[in-house]
């Protein structure tokens, strides 16, 4: 399918070791320009490793046998997290690539793995300052537990653990400023860097700042731009959202035209001109929904007043929900 992805020492097929018989197949990750056309990106590789069969008697798969997977050259070693030491586990939970081609790198990913994208960051586009890029985050299509909230029966614990749904994140750049386009000028198309999961990541953060106090040097966080989460715009407020989850199984979703263009646009521009939405139309923090309604329902014109109020409760719950409708569209699937 791809062939110009294969390097030559796989060029018969996978390879299999002979310590275990785990076989091994390797291939580029990514294309040097355009899909199926360029030649490959020699930087990065993707590994695909074959889990052998082994016997167990503790198994309750079929015959007992089990898949294990093993990566060549490495050894299991039991986890150890002393109470002594008020140890943070840290789980693997993502990585983020950067590339010049990102739909091409995305329909490779699909071809090769079935990988389907599951979000797109403010339609592609993330801005701060100079910067810009798009963003989208591709991955395996429904796998994982179904949920992390023990409510629903699911032990957090295991949600923290699972690896069965995977999360991709993929950015490339509009412009030539940003950590993105450095990447891509200095090192390459690549993985940026692989993220961690853990149980309390803001009591993380927060001992990370305060040794980084004590001891004059630490960890630094990025400053990541609100748009990012989530924005609202006239699309937003003209399609609405069903109500929100209350355990019925109704979701948060666009539900076709909830207002009209107009009224959309008028009250889009009302929250810009109230101080409700920042000036790349991410939603201040701290709004309410009393702050919101007193806000458009003091500037809201005539000729919408009428549509507005009938439509009220539906319109502020489509702008609080903007703030992270980002994230809301990427874990739900979960």
């Amino acid at each position: 399918m791809h062939p110009k992805l294969i390097p030559n020492e796989y060029g018969l097929g996978p390879i299999a070791y002979l310590l275990d018989g785990t076989r091994v197949f390797e291939a580029y990750a990514d294309y040097a320009g355009e899909k199926g056309i360029t030649s490959a990106d020699v930087g990065t590789r993707l590994r695909f490793v074959e889990p052998f069969v082994v016997q167990s008697s503790t198994s309750s798969s079929k015959g007992g046998k089990v898949g294990r997977c093993n990566i060549p050259g490495i050894v299991n070693v039991p986890a150890e997290f002393p109470p002594s030491l008020n140890c943070h586990q840290a789980y693997f939970d993502h990585w983020v690539s950067n590339v010049t081609c990102r739909t091409g790198f995305i329909d490779t990913l699909e071809d090769v793995l079935s990988f389907v994208p599951i979000v797109d960051f403010n339609a592609g586009i993330v801005a701060k300052g100079k910067a810009q890029i798009k963003s989208t985050v591709t991955g395996n299509n429904g796998g994982g537990l179904p949920s992390s909230d023990t409510t629903n029966g699911i032990d957090a614990d295991d949600a923290l653990m699972d690896q069965g749904q995977i999360y991709l994140p993929i950015n490339n750049t509009l412009t030539d400023a940003g950590h993105v386009y450095g990447f891509l000028r200095e090192i390459g198309q690549g993985v940026q860097h692989i993220a961690s999961r853990m149980r309390d990541i803001v009591d993380f953060v927060q001992r990370v700042n305060d040794k980084s106090i004590m001891f004059g040097e630490g960890f630094a966080f990025l400053s990541i731009p609100r748009s990012y989460y989530g924005i609202l715009t006239v699309d937003m407020l003209v399609g609405g959202i069903s109500p929100r989850r209350r355990g019925d199984g109704m979701d948060l979703k666009m539900t076709g035209e909830f207002l009209s263009a107009d009224c959309a646009v008028a009250i889009h521009d009302i929250c810009t001109s109230g101080g409700l939405l920042h000036d790349d139309s991410s939603l201040v923090l701290d709004a309410t929904e009393d702050m919101i309604k007193m806000t458009i329902g003091s500037r809201i014109s005539p000729v919408h007043r009428k549509e507005y109020v009938e439509k009220r409760e539906g319109i502020v719950e489509t702008i609080l929900h903007s703030c992270y409708v980002n994230l809301y569209n990427l874990l739900r699937v979960r």
